[in-house]
């Protein structure tokens, strides 16, 4: 063998040798290590509420509060925080342990050019439940190790944690920030307002959402949860300036777009000791949360906003997609169903179309139509009715008029229903069909109880013109039949007679015997 080879192979044992020897000393040390390894506070702190981390240089302080069980920065900024991030950190300098002590006059004690912690580049200091307070002074990490120099406040004895708490503790501030920049439950939201370039007013009431202005009308409510949803989870992609000196740089004063969500959190109250009489209505603590969104102008792909009351809310930038989920006109959201009524209750339908008046009535759950409210009834088609009623049931406008005009030709309708539901009071609904629009694929159509105008397709509006004989039965006769004891057929020229005997059909004429 080469000696070169030999020499080689020699020294390779060798490393592996040594590698062996030094990981079992390494896993003999980490087990003793964490034999005697104990707490640096001891009692340790109870349930933290405020996290504090100083930072030397031109780094921020960072300071947290704890809030409905949540870390939410305080400093440099007023706003969310990423929770786990803060939390995990806090819980971490709380439950530290130290693998040895260096008391003061220790022959071993480090120097302080080996632990800096005569100035130290970060002090942590937690506060519990009971104000208690607990500071952390963090040094520099051991040679050749995962394991910090730490100091606690007021007491000369070092201490190496088993933890590299530089490495852990100095992240950049986006990474203690929340990038959830708009806290609202949605649920909870009452009220929407939306000044700028789109103006309207959303109210919820009784669990459904109105526009309270500028016009007054129902809301879709799928449309409002999409709204609320993509304001709700608004994401901050980058931080700007967080105490800026001016909006205007950032197309904020005045912004194009503000929304303003008002959310209340209702809590019952404990309820009174039963009186003598009735019980008393439950009584709740309300709690109010306003949240100011303002969206300015462009960052590239993205756009600045700022969440807050001006003149110093935090400018922050968001993707132009969720922007363009914000900036919807009123009119999208707008219910488009053109009445919600108790179809399934109505009792009573009255039609006016090209001079003909249709009366349909139910009368035991059977409809009945006349030629206007004089003529003589008789059972009506229940599928043509239930396919009219179905009709207004399912109509959804194209979009709304902002008023009534004469072009819409609603003074004279082609067309007039009036529906009436049982109930106490009755409840009617009212439609007048207007002209055609200019383009001749829609018409216009008035619903006099809520006082709108919208534009239906074409095809809607042919349905609604519907005259008596559209709802006449189609069923020709209406006898028993087995009670029928005799049938006579006549042609031209020819006749012939059945009759019923004990049972049996025979022939009478022409001939006489047994009939199929």
């Amino acid at each position: 063998m080469n000696p070169k080879t030999t020499i080689g192979l020699s020294i390779a044992l060798l490393v592996a040798v040594i590698g062996v020897w030094w990981a079992q000393a390494s896993s003999s040390s980490q087990d003793k290590k964490s034999d005697t390894q104990k707490a640096l506070f001891d009692p340790a702190p109870g349930d933290l509420t405020e996290f504090e981390l100083v930072r030397s240089g031109d780094q921020n302080t960072l300071k947290f509060t704890m809030q409905d069980a949540k870390w939410r920065m305080v400093e440099p900024a007023v706003g969310p925080s990423e929770h786990y991030v803060v939390n995990g950190s806090a819980v971490r300098l709380k439950d530290l342990k130290y693998v040895r002590s260096y008391p003061s006059g220790d022959p071993d004690r480090p120097s302080d050019d080996m632990t800096l912690l005569k100035s130290p580049s970060l002090v942590a200091k937690l506060t519990d439940k009971d104000g208690k307070s607990f500071v952390v002074k963090v040094g520099a990490s051991q040679a050749l190790s995962r394991m910090t120099y730490v100091q606690k406040d007021a007491d000369e004895t070092l201490y190496l944690v088993d933890a590299d708490l530089n490495a852990e503790l100095k992240k950049d501030l986006i990474d203690w920030r929340g990038k959830a920049v708009a806290e609202f439950p949605q649920d909870d939201v009452v009220r929407v307002e939306v000044t700028g370039k789109q103006q309207y007013t959303l109210v919820k009431t009784n669990g459904a959402w109105m526009l309270d202005a500028p016009i007054k009308a129902r809301a879709d409510n799928t449309a409002v949860s999409n709204l609320l949803r993509a304001a709700s989870s608004l994401t901050a992609l980058g931080f700007v300036d967080d105490k800026p000196k001016s909006l205007r740089p950032f197309g904020l004063d005045p912004p194009q777009l503000v929304m303003v969500v008002t959310a209340e959190k209702k809590t019952p109250k404990p309820p009174p000791p039963p009186p003598a009489t009735a019980p008393a209505e439950p009584e709740f603590e309300v709690q109010r949360k306003t949240v100011r969104l303002a969206f300015g102008g462009p960052a590239e792909s993205n756009v600045y906003a700022s969440v807050g009351d001006p003149p110093n809310a935090p400018v922050i930038q968001i993707g132009e997609s969720v922007f363009k989920q914000l900036e919807i006109p009123p009119s999208d959201l707008r219910e488009k169903i053109i009445a919600l009524f108790p179809y399934s209750r109505a009792q009573r339908i009255e039609i006016s179309c090209d001079g003909q008046s249709t009366l349909l009535t139910k009368q035991d759950n059977k409809w009945m139509v006349s030629e206007g409210a004089a003529g003589v009834a008789r059972p009506a088609e229940f599928a043509a009715v239930d396919d009219l009623l179905k009709t207004i049931r399912d109509m959804k406008a194209l979009g709304f008029e902002s008023a009534e005009s004469p072009a819409q030709a609603l003074t004279a309708p082609r067309a007039a229903i009036r529906i009436t539901a049982e109930g106490e009071p009755p409840t009617s609904l009212d439609l007048h069909l207007g002209g055609m629009t200019p383009s001749g694929t829609g018409a216009f159509l008035k619903n006099l109880r809520d006082n709108f105008v919208a534009v239906i397709a074409k095809d809607s509006a042919e349905k609604l013109m519907q005259r008596p004989m559209t709802f006449l039965s189609r069923d020709l006769t209406s006898f028993a039949s087995d009670r029928a004891s005799r049938i006579q057929l006549d042609f031209d020229g020819w006749s012939c007679v059945v009759a019923k005997q004990a049972g049996i059909w025979r022939f009478v004429s022409p001939v006489a015997g047994m009939a199929e």
